[in-house]
């Protein structure tokens, strides 16, 4: 008597729909992964050029508000201009913070990539009456400054990093009080 053969045996191989299933499924499992890879390099990107147009207005910001908090007088000769005369410095070494010193000053302007001040620069740079300065910013896309009263000034910043079709802004807003502690 013969024996019945085993089904293992007589199986060779996967049928063509075990192998189009498998590689369905093996399909959408690596379209799955590609979308969620994709997906997190484009947050990493966003989050990237975030980060990095906000520390570069805030260090702008930053600079200026340490500037104009010690000022004397603030003006504004354009509206992407900011200047700083602080008070006259005593025998003692000591702000006399009943006179202003207009000899010196600190500007803040809106610049093109040489320094010269331009309403559409995309830069910050900060310089001294004697035009050296050095650049604070870069990707600028708005800088405004407006004097409100004698003592309180309002700087307004928006930086924006691009990287192919992405891009991210920061706007910075500030108002400065100065001559804090000025009593005449």
């Amino acid at each position: 008597m013969r024996s019945r053969p085993s089904l293992r045996k007589n199986r060779r191989g996967y049928t063509l729909t075990e192998v189009i299933l498998a590689a369905s499924m093996l399909t959408a499992v690596l379209a799955a992964t590609v979308g969620v890879l994709i997906m997190t390099g484009r947050m990493t990107l966003s989050t990237r050029l975030r980060a990095e147009a906000g520390q570069q207005a805030t260090n702008a910001m930053q600079n200026m508000v340490l500037d104009v908090r010690e000022a004397a007088e603030v003006q504004t000769p354009a509206s992407y201009q900011l200047r700083i005369y602080y008070p006259v410095v005593a025998a003692n070494g000591y702000y006399d913070k009943t006179r202003v010193d207009r000899t010196t000053y600190i500007e803040y302007i809106r610049a093109d990539s040489t320094g010269t001040l331009s309403a559409t620069g995309a830069y910050i740079y900060r310089r001294t009456q004697a035009g050296t300065g050095r650049r604070l910013c870069s990707d600028v896309t708005n800088f405004t400054a407006t004097v409100l009263t004698t003592t309180t000034a309002r700087v307004s910043l928006d930086v924006t990093k691009t990287s192919g079709a992405r891009s991210s802004t920061v706007n910075l807003d500030q108002k400065v009080v100065f001559l804090r502690n000025h009593n005449i």
